[in-house]
């Protein structure tokens, strides 16, 4: 009964997304129409996805970007302070991408969730060198790959002189890998324990916030998601938005809040205060506004059809080639930014619009549902971790760049075949 209830509301919510699109002649109360549209799917979507934390997170995380186009369209407020193609019409059609995401990804999602914890069914290795060695490659990633001038010297985020290595994010790759040698002993999970508090410090303190959070997601997931109860991770997700949104405010004013010239209240007041500007200063903005960017590159004609066809084609290549660019247009992100600025990424959906036009939309929303479902039904280790890595470091593909599910979550899969099949092929004599 459950299973035909949730077909009927996929068919229900096509048609009014379709309603929305044909019978609305003013492009403002469409808009209108369509981010109440996505306030509703995602809401189903996180109702669906309710006992499936590291899912329902993600979900909440939507809700976080659409609600820049609630502010823009309902209160007139400008997104960014960012003027390329930052106007209701372009806005406007990225919504349209953007419902048709969230659509999709409902469509396409399965009626039932038969959720087993991630390290449940993992299958342990008993090999305490691959542990350790795994760990002691993180620590030195995270000791070199970030280096530079700190927030203790007073300069505010962005006139820090960091040289962060992109290998510093990649010890994701390693710290992931260890999970399949974690035996529950409390050593280890104390070196765990220490590791991501170092790591999460020395982010912080260089300004970085996605890493942290990326680390903080995956830990939760493979060590704590069957340890705390849900009533808590819901008190611990509040508090960590405030501390995240107070750690914005810090990083603006270092020099203020070393000096001690600014009291909690002040913090306080920067997250519970309603915006009162007419622009927007927030990484959501940005990132609306870096959206309607890419989409204003195909009506305008800057991204013709066939550099479209060639940024996805290099977008390819570069999944092979690390490091390597041979084409400014693999990364549509920094394309032409120095004529046309932009404040972030881009979200997901508009990247495969760019490449694929609508029906690369659809498949956006057609692969989120499938990595959703694989990180409920995956049985073998190597995708389980990588399972556990979507899920984790959607902060950066979701809003930056997809090509962070290639270059960093499927990275875990033949580094995890190489440890096994090559180094520990009989890891149960290894100890």
């Amino acid at each position: 009964m459950y299973s035909l209830i949730f077909r009927l509301e996929k068919v229900i919510y096509t048609i009014l997304f379709l309603l929305i699109l044909l019978f609305t002649s003013s492009q403002i109360l469409q808009s209108k129409l369509l981010v109440v549209f996505m306030f509703l799917i995602n809401g189903r979507l996180i109702f669906h996805y309710r006992k499936v934390i590291p899912i329902l997170i993600f979900f909440i995380f939507c809700i976080s970007y659409i609600s820049p186009f609630y502010d823009h369209f309902f209160s007139g407020v400008s997104v960014t302070l960012h003027e390329s193609f930052n106007t209701s019409y372009y806005l406007g059609h990225v919504v349209v991408i953007f419902g048709l995401f969230l659509l999709s990804v409902f469509v396409f999602t399965e009626s039932r969730i038969n959720y087993v914890f991630l390290s449940h069914r993992l299958n342990f290795i008993n090999s305490s060198k691959a542990f350790y060695s795994l760990l002691f490659i993180v620590l030195l990633l995270a000791m070199f790959a970030l280096r530079g001038q700190s927030m203790l010297s007073g300069n505010s985020y962005g006139d820090l002189d960091v040289e962060k290595s992109p290998l510093f994010e990649y010890s994701l790759v390693f710290f992931a890998l260890a999970v399949c040698f974690y035996d529950q002993s409390k050593i280890k999970m104390s070196l765990i324990l220490f590791l991501v508090s170092f790591i999460l410090i020395k982010d912080l303190l260089y300004g970085g916030r996605i890493t942290s959070i990326m680390l903080l997601l995956f830990t939760y997931s493979m060590y704590f998601e069957d340890k705390i109860a849900k009533k808590y991770v819901f008190i611990l997700f509040g508090l960590s938005i405030f501390a995240l949104i107070s750690f914005q405010f810090i990083r603006t004013h270092p020099f203020l809040f070393l000096s001690g010239n600014i009291s909690f209240s002040d913090i306080f007041n920067s997250v519970v205060e309603p915006n009162t500007n007419e622009t927007l200063a927030s990484n959501q903005g940005d990132i609306a506004q870096s959206s309607a960017r890419l989409y204003g590159f195909v009506d305008k004609g800057i991204l013709p059809f066939e550099d479209r066809i060639s940024s996805f084609y290099y977008f390819l290549v570069s999944i092979f080639t690390p490091g390597i660019s041979f084409s400014e247009l693999g990364s549509l992100a920094q394309y032409k930014k120095d004529e046309y600025s932009a404040g972030g990424g881009g979200l997901l959906p508009v990247f495969f619009y760019v490449w694929l036009s609508y029906p690369g939309v659809v498949l956006s929303g057609y692969l989120v549902s499938r990595f959703n479902k694989l990180y409920v039904n995956a049985k073998k280790n190597y995708m389980i971790i990588f399972s556990g890595l979507l899920l984790a470091t959607f902060p950066r593909w979701f809003v930056y760049s997809p090509i962070i599910i290639f270059k960093l979550c499927a990275y875990v899969i033949p580094f995890y075949l190489i440890f096994v099949n090559v180094f520990f092929k009989k890891s149960q004599e290894l100890d």
